[in-house]
């Protein structure tokens, strides 16, 4: 996918990718000693889905929810969540 992109989208992709593979990783609780090339993102520019190929320590999930968002612009942020649904919300205060 970030191959196929093209300019400004290339960049885009990847950002997407490693947000949503960084906050999978955080969420089983293994950090970069996971094999981050058996976290498969699919659909990563418009509704993400994971795809796990490699279960460690037998810690599975029977679902799992994904999202990345980009609320503000050079920001973003990807979560995974146990469970079938995921809401985000943003509330920005001023001081």
């Amino acid at each position: 996918m970030i191959q196929n992109s093209k300019g400004k989208l290339k960049s885009e992709a990847f950002f997407r990718l490693w947000c949503i593979k960084e906050a999978y990783i955080k969420l089983v609780g293994k950090g970069l000693t996971f094999p981050l090339d058996q976290v498969l993102v699919k659909d990563t520019m418009e509704k993400p889905m994971l795809e796990i190929r490699a279960v460690m320590n037998d810690q599975t999930f029977e679902s799992l929810s994904c999202i990345y968002s980009n609320w503000l612009p050079n920001f973003g942020i990807g979560v995974v969540v146990q469970g079938n649904s995921l809401e985000l919300e943003y509330k920005q205060y001023r001081g």
